[in-house]
């Protein structure tokens, strides 16, 4: 457990952060209405919106099948994040290099904002913040014996070779998926070819909460406690030697 998170990292590890937001139901398709609203309101929405191919599925086939519901059918484009929306969900992506939680943050209040119109954000089912890392070979080497991390499995330690896991826990009161994955091995668009561990977390904070008093008019509050969390459930998978590779600033 290190003694104190980093306010960021010289050698940034992050390959992908996304922002959720799924709803319970809609009057018409988010895909069909949410474009328009965001091009109405100016937030920077550059030409060539993309439609992706789960779009060419008939509204009523997918109206039928709760799990289409919500995959993305188009893809718009900021100038340092994009947008995939569903039927049902809209996800905030950025584009490296990671432009920083600040300005995340500013961009999914700006594209919410653009919900207002639909009046349908009482309906929110979760929203979640993933953020995907890999550590290269030369801050942790290829194993998850340079992790705080200990598997035993018939009665031998894995602490090298290819190894997935896949975990769940609660951790501030909010939901976490961790996952691991040795040896990563792949090209990372914005970062070229990496190799070494790949950690995934994501935080879901569950309707529950997020209707609770004061409700959705806490989003900014909302939205720096999903960060916290996950950031905080990242740096407890490291070590303070691994930390320490990666040129860690604290402000």
């Amino acid at each position: 457990m290190l003694k104190r998170i980093p306010t960021r990292l010289g050698k940034e590890p992050l390959v992908d952060a996304l922002f959720q937001i799924r709803f319970l139901s809609v009057s018409s398709s988010l895909a069909t209405l949410l474009p328009g609203f965001l091009f109405a309101r100016n937030v920077g929405v550059l030409p060539g919106i993309q439609r992706l191919p789960l779009a060419d599925i008939p509204q009523h086939v997918r109206d039928n099948t709760p799990e289409l519901q919500y995959h993305p059918l188009l893809r718009i484009e900021f100038e340092h994040f994009f947008a995939t929306v569903g039927d049902k969900v809209v996800v905030i992506g950025c584009k490296l290099p990671y432009p920083g939680w600040t300005s995340f943050k500013a961009k999914i209040l700006e594209v919410l904002d653009g919900l207002g119109p639909l009046d349908i954000l009482s309906e929110v089912e979760l929203v979640s913040l993933k953020y995907v890392d890999v550590l290269e070979k030369a801050a942790a080497g290829d194993g998850i014996s340079q992790l705080e991390a200990k598997v035993e499995v018939a009665g031998r330690v894995v602490s090298s070779g290819k190894t997935m896991l896949r975990t769940s826990f609660l951790a501030d009161g909010l939901s976490n998926d961790l996952q691991l994955f040795t040896p990563f091995d792949g090209e990372v668009a914005g970062r070229g070819a990496l190799q070494g561990i790949a950690i995934e977390v994501e935080t879901t904070m569950a309707r529950e909460i997020l209707t609770a008093p004061p409700g959705l008019e806490a989003m900014p509050q909302h939205l720096d406690r999903l960060h916290g969390v996950n950031k905080s459930v990242f740096f407890d998978v490291l070590t303070e030697e691994v930390v320490g590779k990666l040129d860690p600033i604290y402000e």
